[in-house]
């Protein structure tokens, strides 16, 4: 350093070498802000042209989601179309089963139509056949009870292949020629086949109460019936007993009481239980003027039991 720049760097002045040196970090400074407007334009230049990127993607996405969405519905109108093709196929194939079902249901039930008419014309003429021999026997019948009253005790006796045809005439003669009202006791047959035989041969059975002593030991309960009455084992003869006398008591005159059969009531019961219960029955009818019928089937085995009941009736009636 100079003597003068001494006296000049006393004095408070810039030397000539400060202010060189200031000036070179002037312009240095400068070349940095340079720089930094260089790089700061770039930036802003570098940013923009994300904001342009950004916003070219944004325009793709949308355009993407666009496409995506109209794909979407178009697959979902197809699938659709698809679904009611389907369906149409479906219903159409059901639509032909269906017919085909009813087509052949059709040729069955004219099968089970000409069937039945051969049935039918079976049974009439069985039926007319049956109907023929009941009203002859009802006539048979009628004539051998000519000379007895009708509140007398009578025990009709009838071959195995004709009991429940006699059955039927007797029941016919006392409903509807004698217009009786009346009880009748089964140990024969349920109540469901007796009103059936009623119902063919014409016989109202509103005159009738049933008392049933077979269906329910026979699995064979059909419900309740206003008409009547079912026992629980056929062995319960005081039940029996019971309810013929109560449904009887109020009954309208003229009445009767049929019981079906003895030779049925022994198969359940031995013979004393059989005469006791019979003969407090009988007691029963004649104290209340009510004409009773035991209904039997002719075999060996039960000529002893005719024997016993011979003397506690007032006749005897063989067909």
């Amino acid at each position: 350093m100079t003597d003068k720049d001494k006296s000049d760097s006393v004095n408070g002045a810039l030397t000539p070498d400060e202010v060189k040196r200031l000036t070179e970090s002037e312009r240095k400074l400068e070349g940095l802000l340079d720089k930094f407007k260089e790089r700061e334009e770039k930036l802003l230049d570098y940013e923009k042209k994300l904001r342009e990127r950004e916003e070219e993607w944004e325009r793709k996405k949308r355009s993407e989601e666009e496409r995506w969405r109209q794909e979407l519905l178009e697959r979902e109108k197809e699938i659709e179309k698809r679904e009611k093709e389907l369906e149409m196929q479906k219903i159409f194939q059901e639509e032909r089963e269906l017919e085909e079902k009813e087509r052949i249901l059709r040729e069955i039930e004219n099968e089970i139509e000409v069937k039945h008419e051969k049935l039918s014309m079976l049974k009439r003429s069985i039926g007319m056949d049956k109907t023929q021999d009941i009203k002859m026997m009802s006539k048979m019948i009628q004539q051998k009870l000519a000379d007895v009253g009708g509140e007398e005790i009578t025990l009709l006796v009838s071959s195995a292949q004709q009991h429940n045809e006699a059955a039927m005439a007797l029941s016919k003669m006392l409903v509807e020629e004698d217009g009786r009202n009346g009880v009748y006791i089964t140990f024969n047959r349920p109540f469901e086949q007796v009103v059936k035989d009623f119902n063919f041969n014409d016989i109202d059975i509103s005159k009738v109460i049933f008392i049933d002593c077979i269906s329910k030991m026979a699995g064979r309960f059909p419900g309740k019936k206003e008409n009547a009455v079912f026992i629980d084992n056929p062995s319960s003869l005081e039940e029996v007993g019971m309810y013929a006398e109560k449904i009887l008591a109020r009954m309208p005159e003229p009445k009767f009481i049929i019981l079906d059969s003895i030779s049925n009531l022994l198969i359940y019961n031995d013979k004393n239980s059989m005469g006791e219960f019979i003969h407090y029955l009988i007691n029963k009818l004649r104290a209340s003027n009510v004409g009773g019928f035991l209904l039997t089937v002719e075999k060996e085995d039960i000529d002893e039991v005719t024997g016993i009941l011979r003397p506690l009736v007032d006749k005897v009636i063989k067909i």
